[in-house]
């Protein structure tokens, strides 16, 4: 029975953490890293091709590192990424034609 105990104690402590780092507004959770979800959208891309452009193992690699707001540094870096994404599939367009 303690050992339930425990376990609950933990699940709870790290439900808490993530509902600390989630941002409220209007009452309304909102993941972390949004400006950069909502980007990758905008420009036509999955998450996995980040991913994969950022030289990460794995999509969920990405998905785990954009559970917490990234630093400034971290997002330009994305933000950067994305950019040369969109120019290499002008390109390839491009050179279709």
């Amino acid at each position: 029975m303690c050992t339930q105990y425990n376990i609950y104690v933990t699940i709870s402590i790290q439900q808490l953490v993530v509902d600390v780092n989630s941002k409220i507004k209007g009452g309304e959770k909102m993941k972390a890293n949004k400006d950069i979800r909502d980007m990758v959208e905008e420009k036509g891309f999955c998450l996995w091709e980040l991913a994969e452009a950022l030289k990460l193992s794995s999509d969920s690699a990405l998905s785990r590192k954009l559970r917490r707001e990234l630093s400034n540094e971290e997002k330009q870096l994305i933000f950067k990424t994305l950019d040369r994404m969109v120019e290499q599939r002008s390109n390839k367009e491009l050179k279709k034609k």
